[in-house]
């Protein structure tokens, strides 16, 4: 059995053209769809580009976001607002402390106690 490339129709990635060559994309034939894809707005910052596009399951229509190879990853807002889950916690609340989800390991590397709560972890 073969795995068969599917392409939808009208598919554009003209802002993924030339990110390999820059470093902005781990690899050359998994591109960035424009339609769905994860623009960054930075001030003073032309560059918006960042290899990650937004998922949508069959399950559910909340849409993700999906990348490679990040660095960090940044948790902007609380797990539970006024009442209502947002967010389940994906990682563990003591720094130094890990926990392993399907063979990635996260680990806690920083809290930081100030008007919000800052977790930094390492995968």
């Amino acid at each position: 059995m073969s795995l068969k490339r599917y392409v939808p129709e009208g598919m554009t990635c003209n802002a993924f053209q030339g990110t390999y060559e820059a470093g902005k994309s781990r690899y050359k034939d998994v591109p960035c769809q424009d339609k769905y894809r994860v623009v960054l707005k930075w001030p003073g910052v032309a560059d918006d580009y960042i290899h990650a596009n937004y998922v949508a399951t069959p399950i559910n229509e909340k849409r993700f976001i999906c990348t490679q190879d990040s660095d960090s990853i940044v948790m902007v807002t609380n797990t539970i607002e006024k009442g209502f889950s947002k967010c389940e916690q994906y990682w563990p609340n003591d720094q130094g402390q890990s926990v392993s989800f399907g063979g990635v390991e996260i680990t806690n590397t920083l809290v930081s106690d100030t008007s919000y709560t800052l977790y930094e972890t390492a995968a």
